[in-house]
């Protein structure tokens, strides 16, 4: 029995067979017939050129206009400056101190991140470069260092002339950073590893065992592209090769590193989920089916494929080495309508903070797609559908896979404004951490410069988390039922409420869903609903992120991330700005009503002192001056300012009854010796109340 998965062929069936051509006349059947074939010959051309999906054709024809050059690559489409020398140059993501969030998983492959296959490359410079990179993203950006992309690289962790061997050395020398690496059962080659196995390919998905482990139709093998099809039935032992080749990966690994492993995440790409109609097809599957009379058949076949990921599992991750180590796999998400039952496959993963930790994969692709989905490219609705189930298992909070997209044609992939905007609302949909993803799949390899920035934009989202975490792992978001509210089509909104105290965090974000944003404004106003009452709030392009609280004598409301800005992070000013509600205690908002927050400004008393932790740039080499505004109730003060506890100037300040801007210019020796700083303002008597302060930087 042949059948296919093609969604090409149900589409023209449905296209053709809705229609009577006998009815027509023949000039009428005669267009018809050329519409058709144009429309045949458009579908054809999209598969052959790499277009999985027939409506982006529609995307690319309606993104048109003009592009802002500052949305993307200094030089694009032709940057001139590295992908590291860009990393370099961002500004720092800005953490909370002491934060306790997970860090996130680089699954850019950093070969390609260093050139590889780029014009004129050489591998050993590659090879250098890949680490360099790896270095930055994990000491600056809160990453994982990856130390193998793909475990069958087995035999070059020895290698430092090979990635991964340069990978495995560099972690070796740096035990204090957490390093992972990424697991590919679709990918084992048992016959290169063991000599009593003979399959090129893997297994759990080759062509090569009993017909019995394939899937049956009136005693007659179903067929797909030619290729037989799995059954649910396979049992564990045919799948023993498999098994220990991932072994012998594991220990090389495990032998070349000299510290410990603390995440392996595995690709997950191997098990189908079938139709019902299928499986009943097979009567040994029905028979076996019957056994489980309280479950579906969605349930049924997630309960046989985890018996076989754990026993993949299990034949490396119940190693001494690997105790505390973490295990994830790709795709175990709560959409049951298209993936295997989540209550069922969810013990897979490693459990985190006491839950299990879902991976479903975001990926848009395309500026227009943000929103529901298309094919296999996911927007915000199938996040929905996911985190629906997840919670009502108690799963709060969740990993997703991210990425932008990944065409090399630049244009095609989302901007930063509008990913950065995407990412704080899933941020506060539960996402503690990210895995960021680019992939190079067609014949043109993407350049790193032009992409480099999607590494970061998880990292600055997840920072602005770190300063509501209390409330991210102590909350529930108030609609239940969708999640996200929608005070405008492109406007999403996540409120998510404290469950200790009158506490809100609002996530929002101006979607424009195109890359041609010249002369675009860079924010709507939007009403907000809280249950209770609604407040006026600005959704910028690049997200806003706001604390609303109701626990003293006055709401108190400010913003986390007033200093993010639209532009392709390059592009972002290099002078840190810094708010001064983030890291004091007694605050007090000024706005134009109680419920109207389009404007106003959050102060911040200063007792004594106020101690408050920031980051630079790897290439800021000076602070010049410093930027303060305030306002000062008391007749006569002064303010002393230090850096790392040494003092580095004082500021005489006056009486006054409004917010006034004050400059105070450094010492020349006022060099940045570290990235790390803390500045400390200290007040002679009270009365100063301050807003935020700016670092000017050389």
């Amino acid at each position: 029995m042949i059948i296919s998965d093609s969604p090409s062929e149900s589409f023209f069936k449905k296209a053709i067979g809705t229609c009577r051509i006998k009815s027509m006349n023949k000039y009428t059947a005669r267009l018809f017939l050329i519409g058709v074939f144009a429309l045949l010959v458009v579908s054809v051309s999209l598969i052959f050129f790499n277009k999985s999906n027939p409506l982006q054709l529609i995307s690319d024809i309606v993104q048109t206009g003009e592009i802002d050059t500052l949305e993307f690559a200094p030089g694009y489409p032709q940057p001139q400056i590295s992908a590291l020398a860009q990393l370099e140059h961002f500004p720092a993501p800005q953490f909370k101190s002491n934060h306790k969030l997970l860090r996130n998983f680089l699954w850019m492959d950093p070969a390609y991140l260093s050139g590889l296959l780029q014009p004129n490359y050489k591998m050993n410079d590659c090879v250098a470069l890949s680490t360099q990179i790896q270095a930055q993203l994990a000491q600056r950006w809160h990453y994982y260092f990856l130390v193998s992309n793909n475990l069958k690289s087995y035999k070059s962790y020895r290698n430092t002339n090979t990635f991964t061997g340069n990978w495995v050395a560099y972690a070796n020398s740096h035990p204090e950073i957490p390093c992972a690496a990424i697991s590919f059962w679709a990918q084992v080659q048992p016959f290169v590893a063991r000599n009593n196995c003979t399959g090129k390919w893997p297994f759990v998905n080759n062509q090569q065992l009993p017909d019995s482990c394939y899937i049956h139709n009136n005693n007659e093998l179903v067929l797909a592209n030619n290729r037989k099809r799995p059954s649910p039935l396979t049992p564990v032992s045919a799948l023993k090769c498999d098994f220990e080749t991932q072994t012998i990966y594991i220990d090389s690994l495990l032998s070349a590193l000299k510290r410990p492993l603390q995440l392996i995440n595995e690709n997950g790409e191997v098990f189908t989920l079938y139709n019902e109609k299928l499986m009943e097809g097979d009567l040994r599957i029905k028979a076996d089916k019957e056994k489980y009379p309280n479950i579906n058949w969605n349930q049924y076949q997630a309960l046989k494929r985890l018996e076989k990921e754990w026993a993949f599992r299990n034949s490396f991750m119940q190693k001494k080495q690997l105790e505390n180590c973490l295990y994830t796999e790709y795709s175990i998400d709560g959409n049951n309508n298209f993936r295997h039952d989540y209550a069922t496959m969810r013990v897979v993963n490693s459990k985190i903070n006491n839950q299990y930790y879902s991976t479903p994969d975001f990926y848009p692709r395309h500026p227009d797609n943000w929103k529901t989905w298309k094919g296999p490219w996911h927007g915000l609705k199938w996040l929905q559908v996911c985190r629906k189930t997840e919670l009502a298992l108690g799963d709060n909070l969740f990993s997703p896979f991210v990425a932008a997209g990944w065409d090399s044609v630049e244009v095609k992939n989302i901007r930063p404004a509008q990913w950065l905007g995407l990412l704080k609302v899933v941020s506060n949909m539960g996402a503690e951490f990210f895995y960021s993803g680019f992939f190079n799949t067609g014949k043109q390899v993407a350049i790193p410069a032009n992409y480099v920035w999607q590494a970061t934009t998880p990292v600055y989202a997840q920072a602005i988390t770190s300063f509501f975490e209390d409330i991210l792992r102590d909350s529930k978001m108030i609609n239940q039922e969708d999640f996200i509210d929608y005070p405008d089509p492109d406007v999403p909104v996540v409120v998510r409420k404290s469950n200790q105290a009158k506490i809100w965090i609002i996530a929002c974000s101006w979607q424009t869903g195109t890359s041609y944003n010249k002369g675009t404004p860079l924010e709507k106003t939007v009403s907000v609903n809280l249950g209770h009452k609604t407040l006026k709030v600005q959704a910028r392009r690049q997200g806003s992120v706001y604390y609303y609280s109701e626990t003293g004598k006055q709401p108190l409301f400010y913003q986390f991330d007033g200093w993010h800005e639209y532009k392709h992070p390059y592009f972002w000013s290099k002078n840190i700005v810094l708010e001064a509600e983030l890291y004091g205690k007694e605050k007090i908002t000024l706005s134009k009503s109680p419920t109207d927050y389009t404007t106003f400004t959050t102060l911040t008393a200063l007792h004594d002192s106020l101690h408050i932790p920031f980051e630079c740039s790897s290439t800021a080499s000076k602070v010049k001056k410093i930027h303060i505004w305030l306002k000062n109730n008391a007749v006569k003060n002064s303010l002393d300012l230090y850096f790392n506890y040494i003092k580095v100037g004082q500021l005489p300040i006056k009486h006054e009854d409004k917010i006034v801007k004050y400059t105070i210019e450094l010492p020349t020796e006022s060099s940045i010796e570290k990235l790390k700083q803390i500045l400390t303002v200290k007040t002679q008597q009270d009365g100063v109340w301050i807003d935020k302060l700016e670092l000017v930087m050389e």
